[in-house]
């Protein structure tokens, strides 16, 4: 149950810190790489508010609530064995939790380095690409050229030698 209003929480701050700037939903087709490295480039901090700041703020919430139920939230008529097992119950899934939170926090972090690695990757695999793209276009140039420089050369001819007006009879 904390995990899920973790979950939510951090939804919901995602949600109000990037729906307002319709980040999620910008489409514009650009094909110059440098205007669309321009457009990719993050505004300065954006990666703290959008990332790091929920997770800490879950975080925040998450141990204020675990230190909310170690305290005990009722009134002094629970008896001390009630209690014992109640802490008992609670350390594993704090324990359980904690794991769940370092795995969640490693993935933002993995995530933050992704998106600052994945533009260089990205140029890499285009410039790879446009190299293969060069080539298979003089080979297809080099493949047609046996075919397209006689056909031009015959019509060459045929404009140059004078035409028979097919509506004239000769006398012969």
């Amino acid at each position: 149950m904390i995990l899920n209003l973790y979950l939510i929480f951090n939804s919901l701050i995602i949600l109000i810190i990037c729906l307002p700037k319709h980040e999620f939903y910008i489409f514009n087709p650009c094909y110059n790489i440098d205007i669309m490295e321009k457009k990719k480039e993050h505004p300065a901090g954006s990666g703290f508010w959008q990332i790091i700041f929920p997770t800490i703020i879950g975080t925040i919430v998450i141990l204020l609530v675990c230190v909310w139920v170690v305290i005990g939230v009722g009134a002094g008529n629970i008896s001390r064995f009630a209690d014992l097992s109640t802490v008992l119950l609670v350390i594993p899934v704090f324990f359980f939790l904690m794991i769940v939170m370092f795995v969640l926090g490693a993935s933002t972090y993995l995530v933050v380095r992704l998106m600052h690695g994945l533009p260089s990757i990205t140029r890499k695999i285009l410039e790879f690409l446009e190299k293969i793209s060069d080539g298979v276009g003089r080979i297809s140039g080099l493949v047609v050229k046996p075919v397209i420089q006689p056909t031009a050369i015959l019509h060459g001819i045929k404009e140059v030698l004078p035409k028979k007006n097919p509506g004239t009879r000769s006398n012969n």
